[in-house]
């Protein structure tokens, strides 16, 4: 996997886009850059196994990390495709919503759907367990205006 030097980027000119506990995300143009915020380098160097293995997962609608950022020869992040967050739907807006048939039928597809991805990933030809499942991790292109 192609690698970059975090001090070849402007991140002055990158738009914060999102924070979670690992990391923050920020964009630059049809990138989106995660950033981790924990130095270890036990964890950086387990971060680093998972994505090399997850740059070379094959599977549609999945975004997978496309370049590592080093700082110092270190994993410090990767880059993934952006995705705009104007077309896309995150799975939180349906704890708002479960009390709307219209709402739950479309909630039970796209579990479904995930299922089917889920299965894929974890099936032996990658030999990868999804550990960090949660409603702000799954996204998907919405196909109705809430």
């Amino acid at each position: 996997m192609e690698a970059i030097d975090r001090r070849d980027l402007d991140l002055s000119s990158f738009e914060r886009i999102s924070e979670g506990e690992e990391g923050v995300v920020y964009r630059d143009g049809d990138l989106a850059f995660k950033f981790f915020k924990n130095e270890n380098l036990k964890i950086l160097n387990n971060k680093e196994e998972k994505i090399d293995i997850l740059s070379n997962l094959n599977i549609d609608n999945v975004v997978k990390p496309l370049v590592k950022v080093l700082d110092k020869n270190k994993l410090c992040g990767y880059a993934m495709k952006y995705i705009d967050a104007n077309n896309l739907f995150m799975m939180t807006k349906f704890n708002k919503m479960y009390n709307d048939n219209v709402y739950l039928d479309i909630f039970y597809i796209q579990i479904e759907y995930i299922s089917k991805l889920l299965k894929e990933i974890h099936s032996s030809k990658y030999k990868l367990v999804v550990g960090d499942i949660n409603s702000n991790n799954i996204i998907f292109l919405s196909l109705i205006r809430i």
